[in-house]
């Protein structure tokens, strides 16, 4: 999450492009830069990360039909 003095006003989201109010922020790799994104892009990736992990208990046999 983006330290409360630097949140605020819009800033270009790094995903869609489009100036948003970021209220978060990724660092991709080890390169030590962090990408602002917007609330609604942090949620598509929360929502893929969370399918992956749905799929990978499906093949431990976690999860039963």
């Amino acid at each position: 999450k983006v330290p409360a003095g630097e949140c605020g006003s819009p800033r270009q989201c790094a995903l869609s492009g489009l100036p948003r109010t970021c209220k978060h922020r990724i660092m991709l790799g080890d390169s030590g830069s962090y990408y602002y994104i917007s609330p609604s892009c942090r949620a598509r990736i929360t929502a893929a990360c969370n399918f992956f992990t749905y799929i990978r208990y499906i093949q431990q046999g976690l999860v039963r039909q």
